[in-house]
């Protein structure tokens, strides 16, 4: 059997990720699969998405409730979202990091309370529509 990627240390095949509907993330996502072991996942995934300057909520797999949620957001931070997740591809094919100074905890959400408020509106349409 192969590596699942040229990254990955592995032995076995790898499930794949799926991240979001366009490809750049992919690879990107691959590569944050693999940055530690499963005990250390989390400490691992927080590391590498701080070293690219990415929070939790820029990698959610855009669904339809996502995709209503990110049409919630302000311009200003959608605009920030894409420039970060643009800034994480760059830095990613570069096999850089930004500077330690500017890394922030990829633990700051965002989206959350948006896809919250979306999923209360449908099951609240879903609730008129079966009376």
């Amino acid at each position: 059997s192969t590596a699942c990627c040229l990254r990955c240390p592995c032995t076995r095949p790898c499930k794949p990720i799926v991240v979001m509907s366009f490809n750049p993330l992919r690879s990107l996502a691959r590569s944050l699969a693999h940055t530690a072991p499963m005990r250390f996942m989390v400490r691992g995934t927080d590391k590498k998405l701080s070293e690219l300057g990415l929070l939790y909520d820029d990698l959610i797999i855009e669904t339809p409730t996502v995709t209503l949620a990110l049409q919630r957001l302000s311009e200003e931070e959608r605009q920030a979202r894409w420039r970060r997740i643009k800034r994480a591809i760059d830095l990613d094919v570069k096999h850089a990091t930004i500077p330690v100074a500017d890394q922030v905890s990829p633990r700051q959400y965002y989206l959350q309370e948006h896809i919250a408020d979306v999923e209360r509106l449908e099951a609240e349409r879903a609730a008129l529509d079966m009376d």
